[in-house]
């Protein structure tokens, strides 16, 4: 099996007080994903040491193998798309919601792999 050869990455800062429903967003679109026969193209780590300064991260890491990857995320459904099949248009939108309130700031950035040290 050959080596990713990029890494996606994406922090993602949540306001300490709503980390808890941030949380439970993140299962219920793991169960989403689930349910609709969907890969889950994300790891999800949480850093539970980032707990300073009120907010929490989670780091969502997504393995490519290639620089044409990336046109591919943009070309997936939407999370609230998904949400929708699973749970229904209101759930989906409660759930969206919780999301907007929970996020301090997202940083995205691309990791490239070096073949050789």
């Amino acid at each position: 099996m050959e080596m990713p050869k990029l890494q996606y990455i994406q922090k993602v800062k949540v306001h300490i007080e709503m980390a808890e429903l941030y949380q439970q967003f993140l299962l219920r679109l793991g169960k989403a994903y689930d349910d609709q026969g969907l890969d889950k193209p994300w790891a999800v780590y949480e850093n539970t040491f980032g707990s300073v300064n009120r907010f929490r991260e989670f780091i969502f890491i997504r393995y490519l193998q290639n620089w044409a990857d990336l046109d591919e995320i943009s070309n997936e459904q939407g999370l609230s798309e998904i949400l929708a099949k699973a749970y229904g248009e209101n759930e989906a939108m409660k759930w969206m919601n919780v999301v907007q309130k929970s996020i301090r700031n997202i940083d995205t950035q691309v990791i490239s792999l070096l073949d050789k040290y």
